[in-house]
């Protein structure tokens, strides 16, 4: 079949947290490169701080890291959310969701290539959205304006459906890190001049083009840690 799989998971701790019984999320995610150039990222987010939060997101990308398509479910405390299904063109992004809070959603968003991606608050996916950014320039701060995501809450806890942020994206150069998963050549980016107050947050991921994410650092009034514990690549 000609594809390539990715499996990962990442873990999150309170900052200065030293053991595993200390974690307070978990993610655990798989893509497939197909032979088309889309990659696929099914991932399974748990937040278990409350209130806890699960997330199960699906998305696809281009080969230019382009959103294609995508669906979100959210669960908050034991009880649904809501879920919703993106689709994207060249120049229109589209959702249909259904929630809790808003009921039933239609919208329609106008767009272009060389948008920021989609944040769906999956970590990997925030990986993903480092490919906005145009290395060619070298160290220095991107603005991306009218950001898509499934939610503008934090925790991503609220919605689904479409919402929208202005960042920056600041990229800082490459480092060699060691996570449990193992050692990995990166790229470090930090989110900067956000709306709606998003901490501080500084996050690694591959330099071998597929935007692997790696590590993160998230500030604020609890600052967080996030790595990646397990990695694995299957040729089939």
């Amino acid at each position: 079949m000609g594809e390539t799989i990715f499996t990962g998971k990442i873990l999150s701790f309170h900052q200065g947290a030293t053991a595993l019984a200390d974690q307070i999320g978990e993610e655990q995610w798989e893509i497939v490169l197909h032979a088309d150039g889309l990659r696929s990222l099914k991932a399974r987010c748990w937040l278990r701080d409350s209130p806890p939060v699960l997330r199960d997101i699906l998305q696809s990308v281009d080969a230019e890291f382009h959103p294609h398509d995508g669906y979100a479910r959210i669960v908050v405390d034991g009880r649904y959310r809501g879920s919703a299904w993106y689709r994207f063109s060249d120049t229109l992004a589209e959702c249909e969701a259904d929630t809790v809070g808003e009921g039933r959603v239609s919208q329609t968003f106008p767009i272009r290539r060389g948008i920021r991606g989609f944040g769906t608050h999956s970590l990997q996916s925030d990986g993903w959205l480092a490919a906005g950014y145009d290395l060619s320039k070298g160290v220095g701060v991107q603005r991306f304006l009218n950001n898509l995501m499934t939610s503008t809450n934090h925790r991503g806890a609220t919605g689904p459906m479409f919402m929208t942020t202005n960042s920056s994206l600041e990229y800082h150069g490459a480092e060699t890190l060691h996570v449990p998963a193992g050692r990995f050549d990166c790229h470090h980016f930090s989110f900067v001049v956000t709306s709606h107050g998003y901490p501080p947050y500084h996050m690694w991921v591959t330099t071998d083009g597929h935007y692997t994410f790696v590590r993160a650092t998230l500030g604020g009034e609890h600052p967080q840690l996030y790595h990646l514990v397990e990695f694995n690549r299957h040729d089939s």
